[in-house]
């Protein structure tokens, strides 16, 4: 009785210990992941954005993650290809080569040239200095994506889980 209980505890134990280091190593890879979840590029273009928009950099940073995230952006970074917010993509439409999107601050300059000229665009712009949630409905209402971002609760999640 004695060994076999004691089998039973080191068996419990060592499975304990086991779930318990991959528990930790899931929750490392995660906050590794959170840490990296943008490129270098879509930071860049972020911070300009915000610093010409004067939107929510947490708002920006989920929309640009709504469009383009993980091994998507990366390759698009690689082709020098800072176009984040999807700008002249229509459902799978390639827009024609633009020089602009080739750095990032540059492309954040075009995308803020390109919201003045149309009316979403415009009513995202006009959004600004307000509240998150009013930027978000306002993107979500701006017709920028088809889907609407599923009325901004993409972006909610995206804010919730990566910049909280």
């Amino acid at each position: 009785m004695y060994i076999i209980y004691t089998t039973h505890m080191t068996r419990t134990l060592k499975t304990t210990i086991t779930l318990f280091a991959a528990g930790l190593a899931m929750l490392m890879a995660s906050a590794q992941a959170h840490a990296n979840v943008m490129t270098a590029g879509q930071h860049a273009f972020t911070n300009q954005l915000v610093h010409n928009t004067h939107l929510d950099k947490k708002v920006v940073s989920a929309w640009l993650l709504a469009e383009e995230s993980g091994w998507a952006a990366r390759n698009r970074e690689a082709h020098h290809n800072h176009n984040w917010l999807n700008i002249g993509y229509f459902d799978g439409i390639t827009p024609p080569k633009n020089s602009a999107w080739r750095s990032p601050v540059k492309a954040a300059l075009a995308t803020v040239a390109f919201m003045k000229k149309n009316s979403g665009g415009r009513s995202i712009l006009r959004s600004a200095g307000k509240s998150r949630e009013t930027q978000i409905r306002a993107i979500a209402n701006s017709h920028w994506a088809s889907n609407g971002y599923n009325h901004g609760n993409v972006l909610r999640y995206l804010i919730k889980k990566y910049m909280s």
